[in-house]
């Protein structure tokens, strides 16, 4: 499932191979997406927003209680550029600065980081831990309430992705 900016979805595999309807939203763009648990495509963007495809050509809003208070919110400061999970109901959504909110299936909760810095990329890893690279060049380590900050020397370059692979958590410049 590919996902454009504007809420276009392109799907290919499975007998799939086309455009479908397009996520229905307000003003939203999207910067991220990734399937988590049961293989349910799950689509994040700015102002915190979160939509499931439950069905082909079905996105389902799951960001209820999530928008940033007001009409004046710095989108640097909150919105959404990564999730992951270890199932749908236990799943972590990051952007902004320091933005981190955990989703246990029902409701949605903003997570305290010890940093201020703006969240990349987020890797939900079989260690139990999840991870985060930031602009800092910095990766954020927790889980729950408890969460540190693991610096890098090996690179000078951005952060990009991360994965948990084989045993290893692997960030790419």
């Amino acid at each position: 499932v590919f996902i454009m900016d504007d809420g276009q979805v392109y799907v290919v595999g499975q007998g799939d191979d086309d455009w479908e309807s397009p996520i229905k939203k307000p003003i939203v763009y999207f910067s991220g997406a990734k399937s988590i648990g049961r293989g349910h495509a799950i689509a994040v963007g700015i102002r915190r927003s979160v939509y499931v495809r439950s069905a082909a050509n079905n996105w389902v809003q799951l960001d209820s209680g999530l928008f940033p208070q007001g009409t004046k919110t710095n989108l640097e400061d909150s919105g959404f550029r990564d999730i992951d999970g270890f199932s749908e109901t236990d799943m972590y959504a990051s952007g902004g600065r320091a933005d981190l909110w955990h989703y246990d299936g029902s409701v949605w909760t903003k997570i305290d980081l010890p940093t201020n810095a703006v969240l990349e990329n987020i890797c939900c890893a079989e260690d139990g831990f999840v991870y985060m690279t930031t602009n800092q060049r910095t990766i954020v380590k927790g889980r729950g309430a408890t969460w540190e900050i693991i610096e890098q020397e090996e690179t000078d370059d951005v952060l990009e992705s991360i994965v948990y692979y084989n045993g290893k958590v692997l960030v790419s410049t």
